[in-house]
């Protein structure tokens, strides 16, 4: 987590901005139903109406409705602002430390994925920060100024409270213990529901997912362009012994900068600007030094 502060620190003052304008939203908006409460106790009480207090009450609700309106706006200009900059920082960075990388390295990140890294992932990252600044502050902040306006407008209610949260946080964290595998497995299983072109699904599971319809199809001719360059090499090397039995016995075109694809290959043909400069099996090529 500290790798990513680095990319942060010039850029603090959203960061910082961010979460209290959540704080004076959230208060702004917990403490409507109290001033409507006083309007109806006070302003209107044993038939009497207090016009005096209704217009003062009221007008409070309405500066703090545009104080909310104002702080809600402020929040997420600044969580898009801070979440856009941390990412471009972090591209930045990605690309630098890419700059440094060996031969070996090169080898096992081919171009294609390193160019979905550097998108996709960044943007997903991008996606989680901005939505951490928006909404994972606003509900812990929602629940803590509930809990204190209500101990301080019914007393009574204290010892219910003090029971009830930990036996709900107890209760919710089982539940999540219980339910996230069983969440992730429904997301994986064959009910989930897709998108249009697969919007909620990352670049490596649609890989993955056209590696399935594939085999699924059984095609006599088969064409596999870059069909693994979005996949981690150790998922790679798990589906590899599946995509050599999913080529088996019909004519496969494999096209890969990545070596350990095309390893079991019957024939490798290297290109150089458009030409075939080699054509042998995996061994053969490393025999002969091949490029």
């Amino acid at each position: 987590m500290n790798q990513y502060f680095r990319f942060a620190k010039n850029y603090k003052k959203a960061f910082l901005l961010a979460p209290l304008l959540v704080i004076v939203d959230v208060f702004c908006e917990i403490v409507q139903p109290v001033l409507m409460s006083k309007i109806l106790d006070t302003g209107i009480s044993h038939k009497d109406i207090d016009i005096p207090c209704i217009i003062q009450v009221g007008v409070l609700m309405v500066g703090l409705s545009l104080l909310a309106i104002a702080a809600n706006v402020g929040n997420i200009w600044y969580s898009s602002q801070g979440s856009v900059k941390l990412v471009t920082e972090l591209r930045k960075g990605l690309l630098s430390k890419i700059q440094e990388f060996s031969f070996a390295n090169i080898d096992r990140f081919n171009s294609a994925s390193l160019a979905n890294r550097l998108t996709n992932d960044v943007n997903v990252l991008q996606q989680v920060v901005m939505m951490a600044l928006r909404l994972l502050i606003r509900g812990p902040l929602m629940l803590i100024f509930a809990v204190v306006i209500t101990v301080r407008t019914a007393p009574g209610l204290r010892l219910i409270i003090a029971i009830s949260i930990p036996v709900l946080s107890i209760c919710i964290f089982f539940l999540l213990r219980k339910g996230i595998p069983y969440l992730i497995r429904l997301i994986q299983g064959y009910a989930s529901i897709l998108e249009a072109d697969g919007n909620n699904l990352s670049q490596e599971q649609r890989q993955l997912l056209n590696i399935a319809r594939a085999a699924v199809a059984a095609p006599i001719i088969l064409i596999l362009d870059e069909a693994t360059s979005s996949i981690d090499i150790h998922t790679e090397m798990a589906i590899q012994e599946g995509m050599d039995q999913l080529m088996k016995g019909r004519t496969s075109f494999v096209i890969a900068h990545r070596l350990s694809t095309v390893r079991n290959a019957d024939e490798i043909l290297v290109l150089e600007e458009g030409e075939i400069i080699e054509r042998r099996s995996h061994s053969a090529l490393l025999q002969n030094k091949g490029r």
